[in-house]
């Protein structure tokens, strides 16, 4: 099996048929060949060893303007690497591991190595390497599981928003929750979501019901009424139900007919807002010691055991407990759903309590976790995430949503716990390329100055040291491009030969340099300086050419301002001469 397996390049035919080169990694050189074709020559290494981290060994970047052409690359990287087929129909994938260089490849004569001819290979042979991509952003309508893999080769992973939500939403907070966990329980502050290293981030979600509990209560009181065969108690409760005298017939009808268990939807109880409420007042006032429950606990527990009746309508079992619910309803709920659900519920109320007096509500729990805090209020919130996920794993319906929490902090939150979860879930010995699809939008621009070095940090902490990380991001920041290399940086449309410096550059002038704009100023702007121009150019007197230039205070740039000015007092003197 292949050990260090990386990409080092990328040939492809862009939109236009013309040929492209991208490079991903030190110590060679792409150049174009006399038939078209492209050359890749070994060079010595520009970057000292371990440049970016002991545990990540390259990272490039793909920039160009929209429509360019870098998520279709990235995409088109995966494709090929999974044996699927790419939109381009010219390319090749030029790889290297401990056996030597070898390609992926549409025709093997777009690229030599070293003078010679690449040997190509089936993707199925990269079995030693894992591919994990993400993308930001929703599109219900995109490539939804399109790049999963067609082979038995590479390990591939989709964490994108797209993919995570057309599959299963609710397991994406597990992964937030697991992820958060995992900071509490080593107590590591670094990637904690912070725009300001001087101050902790709190972050607070709140834990509740995730069942429509009105239903759930009305589900389980018409079961409870038709498995009834207590006549007593079954009048008591269509008292407590207020049901009017004229519809107590049809109700009847409806329970010995056993409407709920041989008609799939039906029901014989009309909407009602209030059934939850008038279930808990009925059992309070049934049982001897009253209700001993916390309503979360309650919501959870008859949510649950409706969702069990619906599903086994038939199940003597559950008939049986049924019939007892007036009697002995936290008995019925531990024989149902396990004698450990009373004792969990009541450590979690326990820890609600010991964390913060204001943490258990009415109808949940609201949980703040904020790294640094006193060991003691740690573990407790430890315990209720733990609590909550396994309440989750074994069907029970926990619903979660953060408070306070901005865009930006929700962005690096998703993408680092669904990273997390990939490789806490499959550990994996070998190599991981890392594709990141425009990752920065929505961060303020000092997270997008921070985003390389806090990715290259987490891929770093412990629980990532199993693997080589190869890293390949498009972008448009060029707060990341700084901090990368000019030979890692590709730009998508010019040649791979011109290398803009780009590690520690400044960033104004980064911004406006090729890589990224063909103006200094908006494009608004421009358009009505040069309007402004030209009504100068036109001016016939003094008054119209005061007119033309009523924006020359407002422009910001000293330069432009300086040159407009200039301009108006040529017209002014032309003018005063004409007039003379």
């Amino acid at each position: 099996m292949k050990q260090n397996v990386e990409i080092m390049a990328y040939i492809f035919a862009d939109t236009g048929g013309a040929l492209r080169a991208l490079r991903f990694v030190d110590g060679i050189q792409i150049r174009r060949s006399g038939q078209g074709a492209y050359e890749i020559e070994s060079t010595e290494a520009t970057l000292p060893e371990h440049f970016f981290s002991t545990n990540v060994a390259h990272v490039a970047a793909i920039v160009g303007t929209n429509s360019s052409g870098k998520s279709t690359a990235l995409q088109d990287i995966c494709r090929i690497l999974t044996g699927r087929t790419p939109v381009t129909a010219r390319h090749a994938l030029v790889m290297r591991s401990d056996q030597g260089v070898y390609q992926l490849c549409s025709h093997s004569s777009l690229v030599k190595f070293d003078g010679q001819d690449i040997r190509d290979e089936d993707p199925r042979r990269n079995a030693n390497l894992k591919v994990v991509f993400y993308a930001g952003g929703y599109d219900p309508l995109g490539r939804t599981k399109e790049l999963t893999p067609r082979s038995a080769g590479v390990e591939f992973c989709d964490i994108s928003d797209q993919f995570i939500y057309s599959s299963d939403p609710s397991r994406d907070f597990d992964y937030k929750l697991i992820y958060l966990n995992s900071l509490i329980r080593t107590g590591d502050p670094s990637l904690f979501l912070q725009a300001d290293g001087a101050r902790n981030r709190t972050i607070r979600f709140e834990a509740y019901a995730g069942y429509d509990v009105n239903v759930a209560a009305r589900d389980f009181l018409e079961f409870t009424l038709t498995f009834s065969n207590d006549a007593a108690h079954s009048a008591r409760l269509l008292e407590l139900l207020n049901i009017p005298s004229e519809q107590i017939a049809d109700v009847n009808d409806a329970i010995d007919r056993r409407l709920i268990l041989n008609e799939k939807g039906a029901h014989f109880l009309e909407d009602n807002s209030h059934y939850f409420e008038l279930l808990r007042a009925y059992l309070d006032s049934s049982l001897r010691d009253g209700l001993p429950m916390y309503p979360l606990q309650f919501a959870l527990a008859i949510g649950r055991i409706a969702e069990r009746l619906h599903a086994e309508p038939e199940d003597a079992n559950l008939a049986e407990q049924m019939r007892s619910v007036h009697m002995d309803f936290p008995a019925v709920v531990g024989n149902i759903l396990g004698d450990g659900f009373h004792s969990e519920m009541l450590l979690l109320y326990v820890a609600a309590r010991s964390a913060s007096p204001d943490t258990l509500s009415d109808d949940g729990l609201s949980i703040s976790i904020s790294l640094g805090g006193a060991p003691r209020e740690t573990t407790y919130i430890q315990a209720m995430i733990k609590i909550l996920l396994q309440w989750r794993s074994q069907g029970l319906e926990v619903s979660f949503r953060f408070t306070g929490i901005s865009e930006g902090q929700r962005t690096l939150l998703t993408f680092y716990s669904r990273l997390f979860a990939q490789v806490t879930r499959t550990p994996h010995t070998g190599n991981t390329l890392l594709l990141i699809d425009e990752h920065e939008h929505g961060l303020h621009p000092e997270w997008q100055r921070r985003y390389l070095q806090e990715l290259i940090t987490l891929l770093n902490k412990d629980d990532f040291t199993s693997e080589r990380y190869q890293v390949i991001l498009s972008t448009h920041s060029p707060f990341l491009v700084s901090d990368l290399p000019g030979t890692h940086v590709n730009k998508i449309g010019s040649d791979v030969e011109d290398v803009t410096p780009t590690l520690a550059a400044n960033l104004l002038e980064l911004l406006l340099s090729p890589l990224f704009l063909e103006n200094s100023t908006g494009e608004f702007s421009r358009t009505k300086i040069t309007d402004m121009l030209d009504a100068i150019e036109r001016a016939e007197t003094v008054d119209s050419l005061a007119a033309a230039s009523t924006l020359l205070p407002l422009l910001g740039d000293d330069l432009v301002r300086n040159y407009c000015t200039i301009r108006v007092k040529e017209k002014k003197r032309r003018l005063q001469a004409r007039r003379a």
